[in-house]
């Protein structure tokens, strides 16, 4: 197993501890600076990796010297749960070993306070 399957599988399970967590079947990666944010924020599908494809990148950021990488939660699109990956501005210098592996859920919806899992709501993929 790589670092990212072992954070991926961390962060499935504390999105999992409640009950209003749909199901998904694949778990797909994208880095935030490739995001375009705005109303609803613009991924380029060609961004999206599967764990496998993007653990290799993501043993690179954690010898990088980052002090923190946050995978963050971004829903459930179809039958995949988004993730982003989110960086500090410039690496730190910090020991291999040493960064912070932060997880970040769904945000809450305004009205109801649940989690909103529909990443379609604010997320479009595109070409």
């Amino acid at each position: 197993m790589s670092a990212l399957s072992d954070h991926v599988g961390r962060l499935e399970a504390w999105l999992r501890r409640k009950d209003d967590a749909p199901p998904w079947q694949a778990v797909l990666i994208v880095e935030s600076a490739v995001i375009k944010y705005g109303p609803r924020d613009d991924v380029p599908r060609e961004a999206l990796k599967t764990v496998e494809a993007y653990a290799s990148r993501f043993d690179g950021l954690l010898a990088a010297g980052h002090a923190w990488i946050n995978l963050s939660a971004l829903g459930v699109l179809g039958k995949d749960l988004l993730i982003c990956v989110e960086l500090p501005r410039a690496p730190l210098g910090v020991p291999v070993g040493r960064t912070s592996v932060n997880l970040s859920g769904r945000p809450l919806d305004e009205r109801t306070r649940a989690c909103a899992w529909d990443a379609a709501a604010g997320i479009r993929l595109v070409e």
